[in-house]
């Protein structure tokens, strides 16, 4: 059986390729417009699927929700633990060129609080929560392939502080600490399918120490002007 200490800290290494993409770095300078997009990702110790939304100010300044869920894949005493997520984030393009093929620059802020659930802990009467606040970075290319089509090599580096604790029913408490760095890469792929609407693709990786995590994302961004 894991400790409670690995099973908090283990749920943030998935964090970078579940979590929504900004859309600023889609839209053009001067575009603003809405988000919605989820994922699936998976690493030695537990796979993930989110979702979230967000709007992005002139293609500059993005805020969003995310939500996400997970399993486990090593069990709680003999039982399935999993946990779900939600998390606001903001995110600003510190660099943003307005032509293709030049080196682009975004900052991210966000902090998640976590619930878990198991039927060990409904026996034992516990409760498990954790949060996280994240600080990053992330360089993008656009590389146009055709007028409506372009790519988006990216990668990036983000810094997490997380924080969970335990306690029982009688008033007892246990909480652990820890910080992590996570290098992250990925590719999108994007269709401009009409003067308001863009449609994504993201394959992504994530490293934290010695977990490596893979993921999958897609979403649709609708422009207001």
């Amino acid at each position: 059986m894991l400790s409670f200490r690995a099973f908090c800290f283990v749920l943030f290494y998935i964090i970078p390729v579940v979590s929504l993409y900004p859309q600023g770095s889609i839209l053009e300078r001067g575009q603003s417009g809405f988000a919605i997009g989820g994922g699936y990702s998976s690493n030695d110790e537990i796979s993930g699927v989110g979702g979230g939304i967000g709007y992005s100010f002139n293609g500059l300044l993005d805020i969003g929700l995310s939500y996400d869920k997970f399993d486990f894949k090593e069990k709680l005493a003999g039982y399935d633990l999993t946990g779900t997520s939600f998390s606001p984030y903001i995110a600003y393009q510190v660099i943003k060129p307005d032509q293709p093929n030049k080196l682009a620059f975004s900052i991210s802020a966000s902090y998640e609080t976590n619930s878990f659930d198991s039927e060990a802990l409904d026996i034992l009467n516990w409760e498990m929560e954790a949060n996280a606040l994240s600080f990053g970075g992330d360089l993008y290319l656009k590389m146009p392939i055709n007028e409506s089509t372009f790519i988006q090599p990216a990668a990036g580096i983000t810094y997490i502080s997380a924080k969970g604790t335990v306690k029982d029913s009688y008033g007892n408490s246990e909480t652990d600490e820890t910080t992590s760095t996570v290098y992250s890469a990925g590719i999108r792929l994007v269709f401009k399918t009409s003067s308001t609407m863009y449609i994504h693709f993201r394959p992504g990786v994530s490293i934290n120490k010695d977990v490596t995590t893979i993921g999958f994302g897609a979403g649709i961004i609708f422009s207001t002007m």
